[in-house]
């Protein structure tokens, strides 16, 4: 029988030769570490030298510390759909004996993974806090530093068990969502420790009048014991659930798609290799899963303000790029992210055809360049709750066909970095879905820059002449496109 431990060593050797002994990406992933670390204590000290009131109750830092479990949470859901789910789960299964044996070393792997710096940023947030206010709490503080990543890892196994057995077709609904949980946590800490850093007192926290640090920590103890618990002895439903996965499989394409699509590439008369690469392309997104899921949660999203009345209102007050926006980011924000990273083996293919960095960062574009209308769609529905009409709804929807374009040729430069990052091995329905989630540092930093440029955007926009505008898109678009191709150039090797 092959203890955890020796499952756990083999994964931490293996991320080991990954990042460090064979790629030296891992040297980039340590720095961002250190400067997270001194960019939080260092920076934080220096804020609240000016500040001569500080706060009366421990509780807001609980609150703060707390954000720490959604971010974990989305982190160590994704190890472990990885570990437990995708092409090596089959080798650890012939090799361990025991299900529970998997399970252990996953725990043990995702929660080492949790511990980074980058991914406990509220918790140390709230340790800046409590040095200069209440230094005599940092001991408990450290304790939940090292407490909450373990629940937020337990919770995350234990709903993936569920889903995988249970609920499989909210599977890929969840893989898009972590991310943007974590993104969603980190955002609403760094909010929270803005206001703190202050001495204000958030109103929400207030009312709840949270009690003292030393009351939480043996809650969360039990909390935590009884949720991994239960994760370990649930190591039947992976077992079941893995196996069934193993029986599905994945079907192949029939001739029809592929003869439809090159029917509708054949009308726009484009250059050989950027119709190749706009049908491969294509062809993967039609085949994965996830995709219909993104497509079917943009058209809930989108048509939900018509059916919620409260949801109406709470539109009906904005711009109608605000709500836009924030859909099309949240469908298909990760899909732009990862438009290299899943290429891994089949950049052999590229070579094969003889296609240039510069003719794959073309067709790259102008494959995911057809997301945009639904950015359109998006406007002209959100038009209708606001009741604009007229010029003024034609150039909304101009204006997020624009923005989305724009947004999508400058994140596709750090998405360039990714090529030839992530070799997926695998076949299964579980490999496919991982395609489209971020799993890199360039690919997370695509989809932040992606995020950011259709705020900035919508501000441009407004002070900007609609004509202005549209030549800053052109402009934006052809320099993306252009750095694009220099970037995956530098990828470009077998």
């Amino acid at each position: 029988m092959v203890l955890w431990r020796t499952l756990v060593e083999i994964k931490l050797r293996e991320t080991w030769n990954d990042r460090i002994r064979f790629n030296r990406s891992g040297l980039l992933m340590i720095l961002l570490e250190l400067v997270t670390l001194i960019s939080l204590f260092v920076g934080m000290r220096v804020f609240l030298n000016d500040v001569g009131r500080g706060l009366k109750s421990g509780g807001d830092l609980v609150a703060l510390a707390a954000l720490t479990l959604p971010i974990t949470f989305g982190n160590g859901y994704l190890l472990a759909e990885r570990m437990l789910f995708g092409f090596k789960a089959r080798v650890d299964r012939l090799m361990a004996m025991y299900p529970q044996e998997i399970i252990k070393a996953t725990v043990v792997t995702a929660y080492l993974a949790n511990l980074r710096p980058t991914l406990q940023i509220p918790t140390l947030m709230a340790l800046a806090l409590a040095r200069v206010w209440f230094p005599h709490w940092q001991l408990e503080l450290w304790v939940l530093y090292f407490l909450i990543p373990l629940i937020g890892t337990g919770l995350a196994l234990l709903v993936l068990l569920v889903v995988k057995r249970f609920f499989l077709r909210l599977s890929g609904l969840l893989l898009i969502v972590t991310p943007f949980l974590q993104i969603a946590g980190l955002a609403v800490a760094l909010w929270l420790g803005a206001t703190l850093v202050k001495g204000k007192r958030v109103k929400v926290w207030v009312s709840l009048n949270l009690p003292e640090l030393i009351w939480w920590i043996p809650v969360l103890l039990a909390v935590g014991g009884v949720i991994l618990y239960t994760g370990l002895k649930s190591a039947a439903l992976w077992e079941k659930a893995f196996l069934e996965q193993e029986e599905r499989g994945t079907g192949r394409l029939g001739k029809k798609p592929t003869e439809f699509l090159l029917k509708l590439l054949s009308v726009f008369r484009l250059p050989a290799p950027a119709q190749a690469v706009i049908l491969k392309e294509w062809l993967f997104l039609w085949r994965n899963p996830l995709t219909t899921i993104r497509i079917l949660a943009w058209l809930i999203l989108s048509l939900l303000p018509l059916i919620n009345s409260w949801l109406g209102a709470m539109v009906n007050g904005l711009s109608p790029l605000i709500p836009t926006f924030a859909i099309w980011y949240f469908c298909f924000g990760e899909l732009i992210a990862t438009a290299y990273q899943a290429e891994g083996r089949r950049i052999g293919l590229f070579w094969l055809a003889a296609i240039s960095p510069g003719q794959l960062a073309t067709g790259k574009f102008l494959a995911y360049l057809p997301l945009t209308f639904f950015a359109g769609v998006t406007a002209g529905l959100m038009n209708g709750v606001i009741g604009l009409k007229g010029p003024a709804a034609l150039l909304s929807i101009i204006f997020s066909i624009l923005g989305t374009t724009v947004g999508l040729a400058l994140s596709l430069i750090p998405a360039g970095l990714t090529m030839n990052k992530v070799d997926y091995a695998g076949s299964s329905l579980t490999d496919m879905a991982m395609e489209q989630v971020p799993l890199t540092f360039y690919s997370f930093l695509s989809a932040l820059l992606m995020g950011g440029i259709l705020v900035a955007f919508y501000f441009i926009v407004s002070l900007t002449p609609w004509p202005g505008a549209v030549l800053g898109v052109v402009v934006a678009g052809s320099l993306g496109v252009a750095m694009t191709g220099y970037f995956v150039k530098r990828r470009y090797n077998l």
